[in-house]
């Protein structure tokens, strides 16, 4: 199991969570994502002020941009840049708190074992990468991957209804979820071999989503339903460096742009490519699982979940840097209670999705005052910035992009085998 150092000895759980609060609510009024954070008010204020279809270039489901909505209206009673930024990101600083503490339980229960229970708070609230995204750039995937370790939570106590209802709540934050449904209902059809069960399971899941839809099919029925069919089949062109083994077409903008340009304007490839490599390695999925011993439920459910997960990162084209907050949960419970060798998997992965997205997006750019060049608080960095932008040369930064990217790709594969050669055995 793993050994807990001197440091991890010290901290209480009650602590780890106090400085893992404490460092999120100091970094969040200061920092924000340059253009992510900026959508979130243009959002907030079509919703609120303005009172104007949000669905011309909002590209997720409903229940985040009612949340933007909610803290806009709080930002409006006190109009400050600084407390904007602040009150965008309280839900997802929330999100980061309610997953450890679930995150706690579970490994406590699965393990009987407090230390690893403790450990796995501190991986979750105390990593870098975790409060980068939450607290710095102010995405929201902790959200929907919350809901999914819910989910099984719920399963696991015997409340199958409120299972199926809240991951069809993480797939009204971000579709992703929608992939997991099939680990539930074939989980449902090996235990109970009847069919009703799993319709209700389909018709709960898709009851929160349709809910949180109806003012806005209402409303603006065509743009909402162009952007509901459109983004989750990612049917546009790559417009953002994948974390994959995609980034190899940066090193063509830089070395070959002819040809980069005539890839990015012919993208049928990447769809291709894309969707084959995710039907193969889906359907090896659903096929274990169908044959996969269910006298343990817990993981049956939690490496399936995984494994759905590692399909999206392993097939495609738009596997953006925040990503990862999706499978961080599943990962840790799977090398604290099932096998410990995949925790160095998880240390490759946390460390090259911190770095991939600190050369895409630099860190100093997180502060308003050095991205819009006013520097007026941040004049000692203008040395690091003129060095990163004007010296350092674009080949260089193109290649680590696909170093980075190659290494993502290569250690989901890995972990993706080690799940699929591995058996359920009671726990």
């Amino acid at each position: 199991m793993r050994v807990l150092t001197i440091f991890e000895e010290a901290l209480t759980r009650r602590n780890i969570v106090i400085i893992g609060l404490a460092i999120r609510v100091l970094l969040a009024p200061f920092t924000a994502h340059p253009s992510d954070i900026g959508y979130w008010e243009e959002f907030g204020k079509a919703l609120l002020t303005e009172q104007t279809n949000p669905y011309t270039s909002f590209v997720y489901p409903p229940p985040w941009i009612l949340i933007v909505g909610a803290m806009y209206s709080l930002y409006l009673t006190f109009p400050s840049e600084i407390f904007l930024y602040l009150v965008l990101k309280l839900p997802i600083i929330v999100g980061d708190l309610l997953m450890g503490f679930v995150l706690y339980d579970v490994v406590k229960e699965l393990s009987g074992n407090r230390k690893l229970a403790k450990s796995a708070l501190l991986l979750f609230l105390l990593n870098p990468y975790v409060i980068w995204i939450s607290s710095v750039w102010g995405m929201f995937d902790v959200l929907p991957a919350l809901c999914t370790l819910l989910s099984i939570r719920f399963y696991l106590k015997g409340n199958r209804k409120s299972s199926f209802l809240i991951l069809g709540l993480g797939a009204a934050f971000k579709y992703y979820p929608i992939l997991l449904l099939p680990v539930l209902l074939i989980y449902e059809w090996k235990k109970d071999g009847q069919i009703a069960p799993l319709l209700y399971g389909i018709f709960l899941t898709g009851l929160p989503l349709t809910l949180t839809s109806l003012p806005f099919m209402l409303l603006y029925w065509e743009s909402y339903f162009q952007t509901l069919l459109s983004t989750p089949l990612m049917l546009h062109a790559l417009w953002s460096t994948p974390a994959s083994y995609l980034s190899f077409i940066y090193i063509l903008r830089d070395a070959a742009p002819e040809l980069f340009n005539q890839l990015m304007s012919n993208f049928w490839w990447s769809n291709a490519l894309s969707y084959s490599i995710f039907l193969v390695l889906y359907l090896l999925l659903l096929v274990k699982l169908c044959r996969e011993d269910t006298q343990s439920t817990s993981k049956f459910l939690l490496n399936g979940f995984l494994m759905a997960i590692l399909v999206v990162f392993l097939s495609s084209k738009m596997l953006n840097e925040q990503y990862f907050q999706w499978a961080i949960p599943f990962m840790i419970i799977n090398f604290s209670v099932f096998n410990t060798k995949n925790e160095n998997l998880f240390k490759i992965l946390c460390f090259a999705f911190f770095a991939f997205f600190t050369l895409n997006v630099p860190l100093y750019n997180f502060i308003p005052d050095v991205y819009n060049k006013t520097f007026n608080h941040t004049a000692f960095l203008i040395p690091i910035v003129d060095f990163y932008e004007n010296v350092v040369p674009s080949i260089v930064k193109s290649v680590s992009l696909f170093m980075l990217g190659l290494t993502i790709t290569i250690t989901c594969a890995v972990y993706y085998y080690r799940l699929m050669k591995q058996k359920a055995n009671k726990i």
